[in-house]
């Protein structure tokens, strides 16, 4: 099964997983996820990540993977 887990989990302000990109729940229910549901998923989280890594990500997200206003 294909996976964004890089072995870094820690999930900071942003509300994400600083390794992977993954919500809480993301990774909750990651196992029961379709093939087309996971790759949604690891697609957000390079946005996500690219977001995080560029000083954008600092919103608290909610278990939708959308950033609280």
């Amino acid at each position: 099964m294909d996976t964004p887990c890089v072995k870094v989990c820690r999930i900071e302000g942003s509300g994400y997983c600083i390794g992977c990109g993954r919500t809480r729940r993301e990774i909750a229910e990651w196992t029961g996820l379709t093939k087309n549901e996971r790759l949604t998923v690891m697609a957000t989280c390079l946005v996500r990540l690219t977001e995080m890594t560029c000083g954008k990500g600092k919103g608290r997200s909610n278990d939708k993977g959308r950033k609280s206003t």
